[in-house]
């Protein structure tokens, strides 16, 4: 069973978002995983970071926030992606 507190923080999905799926390309969980690991101060940063050109990556993030993985905060001319949830519980029906 899920506490409450864990479920407070997490993205809940079930099997109709199978765009999600096929939208987590190798490169876009490299990304995730980089925000995580390394809290990029900035979309510049974080393409630097894993190497790669800095309109694909923002590319790449706008389609995250699309999916509600993450989000933007605004630190002066800067937009810095942070993760927007710990966990993600994907519920498949029968």
């Amino acid at each position: 069973m899920l506490s409450d507190n864990l479920l407070k923080k997490a993205l809940l999905l079930d099997d109709s978002n199978l765009d999600l799926f096929d939208m987590l390309t190798g490169k876009r969980i490299e990304i995730l995983k980089t925000i995580r690991r390394s809290e990029p101060c900035s979309i510049r940063a974080l393409a630097k970071i894993v190497d790669r050109n800095i309109s694909n990556v923002f590319e790449d993030l706008k389609l995250l926030d699309s999916f509600d993985l993450i989000d933007f905060v605004q630190d002066g001319r800067r937009k810095r992606p942070i993760i927007k949830h710990e966990t993600i519980i994907i519920t498949f029906r029968r």
